[in-house]
């Protein structure tokens, strides 16, 4: 392991971010983009990470830092969900929605974006949409509650149950 591998060092964060250990995945992240601070996927995931931690402000630096490095990226869409999600964090829901869309638009195929843009039209009162939202994202997948919390590791607990309640 090379200390100064800034890919290593996101592999790590990434790991890390998946067992559960959200504070030392940051700090992986951090350093990484220390090594090598054009990394976009380092950026962006250290961008999700802050905003699953309720650090939403810093966390869009991050998000923005992404993006203008890498515009076309395959995980563009990840970012801009990150972007949603911050936004549910704060309140802004029309925000949310806006953003739970575009990432929708961009990878129409992965459900935890219907997921998430259930949950933000739910949060901004369009009940019928975010039912419709739900059933795709849902449609025809053995996902429960459970599997959909492990999927989105909210730090603070008041977050992550006004999301579930969002989808209820």
């Amino acid at each position: 392991n090379d200390e100064r591998d800034a890919f290593a060092h996101f592999t790590l964060g990434t790991a890390l971010s998946c067992a559960g250990q959200m504070q030392a995945a940051i700090a992986e992240l951090e350093c990484a983009l220390a090594l090598y601070p054009q990394a976009a996927a380092a950026a962006g995931e250290l961008g999700r990470l802050l905003v699953f931690s309720g650090r939403t402000e810093e966390a869009e630096e991050f998000i923005l830092q992404a993006v203008d490095a890498s515009p076309h990226d395959p995980h563009l869409s990840l970012w801009i969900r990150s972007r949603a999600i911050g936004c549910f964090i704060e309140g802004r829901y029309a925000d949310a929605v806006r953003y739970a869309r575009e990432a929708t638009a961009k990878r129409a195929d992965w459900y935890f974006n219907h997921l998430l843009l259930a949950a933000c039209l739910s949060a901004a009162g369009d009940l019928p949409a975010a039912q419709a939202s739900l059933g795709q994202a849902l449609g025809g997948r053995g996902y429960n509650l459970q599997a959909i919390t492990i999927g989105h590791p909210f730090v603070q607990a008041e977050h992550r149950t006004r999301f579930l309640a969002a989808l209820t």
